[in-house]
């Protein structure tokens, strides 16, 4: 994500994240860390408690981004910081990790996923079940990780050491596409989208770039 952006030419980036939640602060770490790789900047970072909102809006006014990390992983919240972000009278570009696949969703938002949405036993069934909402790319993985697990237990039974190695060394193909959860494949593509009237637009399957090891160089 950091790196579409960085190709579309945002030189500096606002980070707005939940101070109480870290994975909300990992994200937005990690976020910063690959966008200064590109050689992008951080511009600043806001920080916000529970669902108040208002004076990260109001510090941010006065000095409009062009380019906005939200850095939550509940869609009704990214939702929410938009729209006040919008009722503001500010029009960055806005950048999140995941947001609902919901014709409600924020306008002219952009997130990066390795899960397309595409007709199949799992699309059709997850619709069944919840009134027919569209999958996010965590309701996929999960998935995923689900299948496998189920899959390894009947083949190799319920010991916790039998199980535990057969994790480490799997290879699976799942719907968002091949994956292993003890080392990284990078076997994925990833999407770019954009809701663009209420419609989610995917660009053509891109290549990921290698991940960080902790000092920040690509492994």
């Amino acid at each position: 994500l950091a790196d579409h952006f960085r190709r579309e030419g945002f030189e500096q980036v606002t980070v707005v994240f939940n101070e109480q939640d870290v994975v909300c602060r990992s994200m937005a770490d990690e976020f910063v860390q690959q966008f200064e790789l590109g050689g992008g900047k951080l511009h600043r970072e806001l920080s916000y408690r529970d669902q108040d909102f208002a004076a990260c809006v109001t510090e941010m006014a006065t000095d409009p981004p062009r380019l906005l990390f939200v850095s939550d992983y509940r869609g009704g919240l990214v939702r929410e910081i938009v729209r006040q972000v919008r009722e503001a009278g500010l029009d960055p570009a806005i950048a999140t990790e995941i947001a609902p696949f919901e014709p409600d969703a924020p306008e002219g938002v952009v997130i990066t996923t390795q899960f397309k949405p595409v007709p199949g036993p799992f699309l059709e069934e997850y619709k069944r079940m919840f009134a027919n909402r569209i999958p996010s790319i965590r309701a996929a993985q999960a998935y995923d990780a689900l299948e496998l697990v189920a899959r390894l237990i009947e083949e190799k039974g319920t010991d916790p050491k039998v199980l535990g190695e057969a994790l480490r060394t799997a290879v699976s193909e799942g719907v968002t596409g091949k994956f292993s959860p003890g080392r990284v494949l990078e076997a994925r593509p990833i999407y770019v989208v954009e809701v663009v009237r209420g419609e989610w637009i995917y660009s053509d399957p891109v290549t990921p770039s290698p991940p960080l090891d902790q000092t920040g160089k690509r492994i």
